[in-house]
């Protein structure tokens, strides 16, 4: 009986069921692009190299969308902006919006 509990909870572990994670993509790598638009939504869009899907879409970009009076924004763009010219590896954190796209909530940089 104790072997098969055992077997049980390695299983449970082993296929992430009990994963709690919020995150729909992390992701690891240099970035290999940065697009900036003027329009309201993924103002700031960020692709890494050799990532085919962000967070599980058919999108290779994250991104950020400036929400009125928040410096938490301008802390991204700077941070990821200086990772692309330092060439540092970045790990992203995004979680799918309403339309599928990966917007970035966390940002590592290395």
């Amino acid at each position: 009986m104790k072997k098969i509990i055992i077997a049980v909870l390695v299983g449970l572990f082993s296929t992430n069921v009990l994963s709690d994670d919020p995150w729909d993509g992390v992701v690891k790598g240099q970035i290999e692009q940065i697009d900036v638009t003027s329009t309201d939504d993924m103002t700031f869009r960020v692709l890494l190299k050799g990532v085919p899907s962000m967070c599980k879409n058919d999108h290779r970009f994250a991104y950020l969308k400036k929400v009125d009076n928040s410096p938490v924004y301008d802390t991204y763009v700077s941070a990821l902006l200086a990772a692309k010219f330092s060439k540092a590896e970045v790990t992203i954190y995004s979680t799918k919006d309403e339309r599928g796209y990966c917007r970035i909530g966390y940002v590592a940089i290395r």
